[in-house]
């Protein structure tokens, strides 16, 4: 395993956000599917950005989501191969749409244009339809794109953002989409110049600051954590840092815990996940594992306690699994 900078390979690298080539081993190795795969995981020392040692184009990438390989690979529902189809996904997301829109329901307001950048099956945008002017949405995966035709009356075209010519809106959102493209600043650019003046960006990522890694440093959820289709991995600096060099302003950070204590419980204990989805995972789900009859209304109050107190501590901390950013051009 490399450790130092006076590996010749990192010495090569730079930052893709500050062009810094001041760099650390974070880890080594990622997920490609359910395959562990020997691979520099780098930590800039100048800007904080984290990201695999992995050089990619991004055509390449627009290829591969456009093929659906993503979503071959990476299940929504780690234990149901049907869930990468639309209608069950859709379902399968819609409550963490619901919980995104309560976090993010004050900046929106009945005179504003929306863009969802890498909208999926629109889950967020069938919310927000009826609350602003004008939604559309923009993806690469031709069976999301026909399940929104199909299913809702909501705009939406099979095309990057560089594909999107001769518009602005107020708002555009970007949900788990910055940690997919190869050229973080490009693409935050790309979108500045698509933002109308005085709008504002909303972006949410994986917090590399997550408390599995960087209070408890499980090594299994490391492994789980840091994935092929991840390039990058940013925290509450970094994101900063990338959003300001692109221009936007008046930066605010919502971050939010998904996962409960039983789940972290069950990853520093097993090493394992506790649920299959990140939507079972954000409440009190006890394994049933080594119980056959518990009685667990009995304790359900003071664990549900325990939860929201957990979450909030690590919300407060900045070690929540989840960042919001929300900047202004």
């Amino acid at each position: 395993m490399k450790k130092t900078l006076d590996n010749k390979d990192i010495l090569e690298k730079k930052c893709k956000i500050c062009n810094s080539y001041s760099l650390r081993m974070k880890y080594h190795r990622i997920r490609e599917g359910h395959e562990l795969i020997p691979c520099d995981v780098l930590e800039c020392v100048t800007c904080g950005l984290v990201f695999l040692g992995i050089d990619c184009k991004q055509e390449e990438l627009l290829t591969y989501y456009k093929e659906g390989h993503f979503r071959d690979k990476y299940l929504p529902n780690l234990k149901d191969e049907e869930s990468k189809n639309a209608d069950i996904f859709f379902k399968l997301k819609q409550p963490l749409q619901e919980k995104r829109y309560e976090i993010l329901k004050d900046i929106f307001n009945k005179k504003m244009d929306v863009l969802d950048v890498g909208c999926a099956t629109a889950g967020f945008l069938n919310i927000l339809k009826k609350k602003v002017r004008r939604v559309k949405g923009i993806e690469l995966y031709l069976p999301h794109v026909k399940f929104v035709q199909n299913t809702f009356n909501i705009e939406i075209e099979m095309k990057d953002i560089t594909g999107l010519q001769g518009e602005k809106f107020d708002t555009i959102c970007i949900f788990h989409v910055l940690e997919h493209v190869a050229e973080p600043l490009d693409f935050m650019k790309e979108i500045f110049i698509r933002i109308k003046d005085k709008g504002i960006v909303v972006i949410e990522v994986p917090n590399v600051e997550d408390a599995l890694i960087s209070i408890f440093d499980v090594t299994a959820y490391k492994d789980f954590h840091f994935m092929k289709p991840h390039l990058f991995y940013y925290s509450n600096n970094s994101l900063e840092f990338l959003l300001k060099k692109a221009g936007f302003k008046n930066i605010e950070f919502r971050s939010y815990q998904h996962y409960g204590i039983i789940n972290h419980m069950n990853w520093i204990l097993t090493g394992k996940t506790a649920s299959a989805t990140k939507i079972s995972g954000a409440g009190v789900q006890i394994p049933l594992t080594h119980m056959e009859e518990p009685k667990l209304d009995v304790v359900n109050e003071f664990f549900e306690e325990m939860n929201k107190k957990y979450k909030d501590f690590l919300e407060a901390k900045e070690n929540a699994d989840t960042l919001l950013a929300i900047a202004k051009k």
